[in-house]
């Protein structure tokens, strides 16, 4: 296997393109409520619009849903904390000896992780349609049938 170069790595790393996130409004894990940003290393920068995502494949444009948008931010946050968190277990666990203090905070860490992905993963059992959404959701895509368009996430390299 060739090692790759310094170049290679960086452009490997600096992915930009669009995305969905924030998925809420989840019905069947088949049909949710996304918003499309253009990101940087998949840190949401530009919104683009909020869709109503089918089967990964299709989506119906429908106007800004700020849920969405709290949702993907949010997100991106715990995972920002999380790896924060990870940095610091993994320097108090450093230390050699490792010292009191050094314990209580890798001990602090190491719930912050914990926690964060509780959190996450709770995030998107919170994101699930209510039946009074569903009924409109199922509704809006039935009036606006013809309006569907395919999906197309660009993922790009920088070099």
């Amino acid at each position: 296997m060739q090692a790759l170069s310094l170049l290679e790595l960086t452009a490997i790393m600096l992915i930009f393109g669009t995305k969905f996130f924030g998925q809420v409004e989840t019905i069947d894990d088949r049909i949710h409520i996304a918003t499309r940003f253009h990101h940087l290393l998949f840190i949401p920068l530009i919104y683009q619009g909020s869709f109503i995502v089918l089967d990964e494949s299709q989506a119906l444009r429908i106007p800004i849903n700020f849920k969405s948008i709290a949702f993907a931010y949010l997100r991106l946050s715990l995972v920002a904390v999380i790896i924060c968190a990870a940095l610091v277990l993994m320097m108090m666990l450093s230390y050699s000896p490792i010292e009191r203090d050094a314990w209580i905070a890798a001990a602090g860490s190491a719930a912050v992780i914990i926690l964060s992905f509780v959190a996450v993963y709770y995030s998107f059992q919170f994101g699930k349609a209510s039946e009074q959404k569903k009924t409109q959701l199922l509704e809006m895509l039935a009036q606006n049938r013809a309006d569907i368009m395919p999906i197309v996430n660009a993922q790009m390299r920088l070099f």
